[in-house]
């Protein structure tokens, strides 16, 4: 019995001592070749917590022989199933262009959706009409997978506000004409010439009158010239800023609610970065993906979020004059907030507010940039 326990305790201490070595290998050639180079009855015995820190490979490894056909044009579906290392599993189903796919799975799979020319599809927006497979693969050993999916159409874009500037250009204008000329002309005719008359002559009242109007006259023009320039660089600021961007009102509010269709999978398994990068930049990117940022926050307490839905639902204002293009909205959004304890209500259910977005051009492309609650 002894040497038998021995010889458990010496098999043991070889596997950590392997463990080990392959892990060390895996900080130098990355997680992908750690689920590659341990065996799977290693894997299997491995606590989950460990698997789960590997990252998926940007492309599968495996090939899928028997796709299961599936229909999730007017219904959500809801797939379970095993998958295990060299096993992989998936389904087909039929996509229309610009139709938006949202899905979300469990921890310790990989997901990839490939369109009908066998292209990877990085976003939720269907690029082409046609047979759309999703690939299923284990992260390492044998996993059980649950995945949701469902397709919605492209969220309409909201009509634009109508436009302020107009409004401020009219009384401006108008005010500082009239009261300048008509009261000042009026006063200083009238007692010139009753006081200069009474007291002198003829000829001395001729001269007098002469000259007073022609000063009052002279204002005239004066009124003009202000109310000219008051209105002129308004509206020459604004035209020579529009060019330099060309995020219009309705890419903006198209981009918002892609990024809030995605939430889904960004704070739930399977905690999606490549959204993240794909539709944020600057502030909003890292305070999401740093160390103790949203993602890792939910991660390290086992929590997360699912939304019944997220949109939004008008449009209160769209400026292009600042450094940064700002798009301010009312967005409505359902959701649920998930701990190992439940559901906390505190941070659950249905709401509406207004949220102020900036946007900046990252790399040819538009990405939300910060974005911040308005009272």
């Amino acid at each position: 019995m002894e040497i038998r326990g021995l010889n458990a305790m010496i098999i043991k201490l070889k596997l950590l001592m392997r463990l080990f070595s392959i892990l060390f290998v895996g900080g130098l050639w990355g997680c992908e070749a750690v689920s590659e180079v341990l065996p799977r009855e290693v894997l299997n015995h491995l606590p989950k917590s460990l698997t789960n820190s590997l990252e998926c490979p940007e492309m599968p490894r495996g090939s899928l022989s028997n796709p299961e056909a599936i229909a999730i044009d007017s219904q959500n579906f809801q797939g379970t199933g095993i998958v295990r290392s060299g096993e992989d599993t998936g389904f087909v189903f039929s996509g229309e262009k610009g139709k938006l796919l949202s899905y979300r799975y469990n921890e310790g799979v990989c997901v990839w959706i490939y369109a009908p020319d066998n292209s990877l599809v990085l976003g939720n927006e269907l690029p082409l009409n046609g047979r759309y497979t999703v690939h299923v693969a284990s992260l390492g050993g044998t996993r059980n997978f649950e995945i949701e999916m469902s397709l919605s159409a492209p969220v309409a874009a909201v009509p634009p506000p109508a436009p302020a500037p107009a409004r401020t250009a009219t009384p401006t204008a108008t005010p500082t004409a009239t009261p300048t000329a008509t009261p000042t002309a009026t006063p200083t005719a009238t007692r010139t010439a009753t006081r200069t008359a009474t007291p002198t002559a003829t000829p001395t009242a001729t001269p007098t009158a002469t000259p007073t109007p022609t000063p009052t006259a002279t204002r005239t023009p004066t009124a003009t010239r202000t109310a000219t320039p008051t209105a002129t660089p308004t509206q020459t600021q604004t035209s020579r800023n529009s060019p330099q961007i060309d995020l219009t009102q309705e890419q903006a509010v198209t981009l918002v609610n892609r990024w809030l269709s995605s939430k889904g999978r960004i704070f739930a398994a399977p905690f999606d970065l490549q959204l993240v990068r794909q539709y944020t930049s600057g502030p909003l990117y890292k305070n999401i993906t740093q160390p103790n940022g949203s993602i890792d926050w939910l991660r390290k307490n086992n929590s997360y979020y699912t939304y019944r839905e997220s949109k939004v639902i008008n449009v209160v204002s769209f400026s292009v004059s600042g450094s940064r293009p700002e798009l301010i909205v009312t967005v409505y959004e359902d959701r649920t907030f998930h701990t190992p304890r439940g559901i906390d209500s505190r941070l659950s259910g249905a709401s509406k507010g207004n949220y102020r977005y900036w946007f900046v051009k990252d790399n040819g492309r538009w990405k939300i940039y910060e974005r911040q609650a308005v009272n």
